[in-house]
């Protein structure tokens, strides 16, 4: 009878002390967990597509079938600047963009829109880079890399040749003027919303491969053609 009650006070003890060992591993892992997770933040952005000081040198084309109430040339010489998460141009400025990059084919992304061969763009067959830029959720423009200094920007559907003339953002309009170009910024906003406006529609269509036997391979759709279509309104008319 002694040793039965000698037995069992040590199994009671040996219990405890698992569940002591117990509750003291699992509160480390937690207070790990806390601290991992309180230390998680977002990664920081260093540069963004097309940063810097640029300037609109000349006027590449534009779509004679639409009426033009001001003179496209109007925007050479306007200065761009292009920050994490501002964008100036003109007399606007938008403290809140956010950025949207794709790669697309050159000749699929100007079939609707070019009346000039890709050539006097100063681009190349093949592939290119799009960056659309949009501010609460509406478009704004659209910027197509051709090397580390120049580039093409889409300004109401007609194109311009910038030309890039600093790495650096100036913050002097920011300090002096951005309340007052935030607000020339929203007036914007509602023109467009009565007059020009537009939607791009990506497409992907799967190509099946040469040489393919469908009764014998199962997934025979390996590549794909991608294509940007540009749907463009005026005056909440569909433009052709």
């Amino acid at each position: 009878m002694i040793k039965r009650n000698k037995l069992n006070r040590v199994f009671v003890v040996f219990i405890i002390f698992c569940l002591f060992v117990s509750i003291i591993t699992f509160s480390g892992c937690s207070t790990q967990l806390m601290d991992t997770s309180s230390k998680i933040t977002a990664p920081e952005i260093k540069s963004v597509p097309f940063q810097g000081r640029w300037e609109i040198e000349k006027s590449l084309f534009f779509d004679d079938t639409l009426q033009i109430e001001e003179p496209a040339n109007q925007w050479v010489g306007t200065i761009v600047e292009l920050g994490k998460s501002s964008l100036f141009i003109g007399e606007d400025y938008w403290n809140d963009i956010n950025y949207r990059i794709r790669r697309v084919s050159a000749e699929e992304y100007f079939l609707h829109r070019a009346k000039g061969s890709l050539e006097k763009l100063g681009l190349e067959s093949g592939e290119i880079f799009v960056v659309s830029i949009s501010s609460q959720g509406k478009f704004l423009y659209e910027f197509l890399d051709i090397n580390k200094d120049e580039a093409i920007i889409n300004i109401e559907d007609r194109y311009f040749y910038m030309k890039k003339l600093s790495e650096q953002v100036s913050d002097n309009h920011k300090e002096q003027n951005g309340e007052k170009l935030s607000s020339r910024a929203d007036r914007t906003y509602e023109q467009r919303e009565n007059g020009t406006s537009g939607i791009l529609l990506g497409l992907r269509k799967p190509v099946k491969l040469n040489n393919t036997n469908m009764d014998t391979i199962e997934n025979s759709f390996q590549k794909f053609v991608y294509r940007t279509l540009w749907i463009s309104s005026k005056d909440f008319k569909l433009q052709p």
